[in-house]
Formats: structure tokens, sequence, C-alpha cells
């Protein structure tokens, strides 16, 4: 179904390539697919029919923000991997991992950060806090319970 949908996008784009709905629409349908390239570029060459759009100026900064941060989670990846332990470098990769729109990797790298023995309480809390920030109360409370059960006399916990 996504290549018809794509065929039909860009037919509806050649029929009328300064129209929004068809060059949003067919972006969009690219950011589905991981291809941010193809998406970044679509929306450049409707900016260049329309220059003044500040909604398509807004949009094409907002995608080529994506593009950014999953480049940027690349090296943060790295990073975490050689110290894994250091809870600053998961927070730092789950906030990129959040503004590249990889939701589904934020819940397993916090997992597995936590996962590891021997963590103070107060660093544990840490990734608490962060799922707070994300609105993901459900997480935030089953890492505080978690947190308990790990450090049961910790006054921190």
């Amino acid at each position: 179904m996504l290549p018809e949908a794509e065929y039909a996008y860009k037919q509806a784009r050649q029929l009328c390539k300064e129209s929004p709905e068809a060059n949003f629409r067919l972006a969009q349908l690219y950011m589905e697919q991981n291809r941010v390239d193809d998406a970044v570029t679509v929306l450049g060459e409707l900016l260049e029919l329309d220059p003044l759009n500040r909604k398509i100026a807004d949009a094409l900064a907002q995608l080529q923000a994506v593009k950014g941060s999953r480049s940027q989670a690349v090296e943060l990846e790295r990073a975490v991997s050689n110290t894994p332990r250091s809870v600053t470098g998961v927070i730092k990769l789950a906030q990129t991992y959040a503004i590249a729109g990889q939701h589904e990797k934020i819940q397993p790298l916090c997992d597995k950060y936590l996962a590891q023995p021997d963590l103070p309480a107060g660093e544990m809390i840490q990734i608490a806090q962060f799922y707070i920030q994300l609105q993901r109360g459900d997480l935030a409370v089953r890492t505080l319970e978690f947190i308990v059960v790990k450090h049961p006399d910790d006054s921190q916990s």
C-alpha cells in the first residue's frame, strides 16, 4: 500500500507542484518510512516554489532537526557503549532519541542502564525524572519501584 500512496502523491505533485497537501503528505509518508532525506528534499522543493511560506520553512526546519538528531544519536550510541554507567550519557542519548522521533529506543536504553549492578540510587532516580519530563508517568513509577527494591535502605529512594 505504501508504494501506491507514494505514487499517488508524486502524481499529485506533478499535476500541481505547489500543492501543500500533496507535498506535506508525501513528506509525512517518507518520515514514516524513515526516509528523512527524501522528506527534506520534498519540502525543500516546495519552499523554493513558495519561499515566503512560514509553515513550509518551519516544517523543513523541524525535519532538518530530526535529521541532525539522528546523526547525533549514532555518535552518542558509541559514547554510551564506551561508558555504559554514565547516566548523563544515557539521558542525553534518550533525549536525542525523543527529538529524532525514535521513541521506541528510549525504554530499552534506560532498562539496560538500570539493569547494571551497583548503580547509585541518585543516578537511577534521574532516569525516573527523565520519564516524567517525557510525560511517561507509568515508566517513572515503574523505575521508582525498581529503585526501592534495589536500594531499600537508601534514603534517596
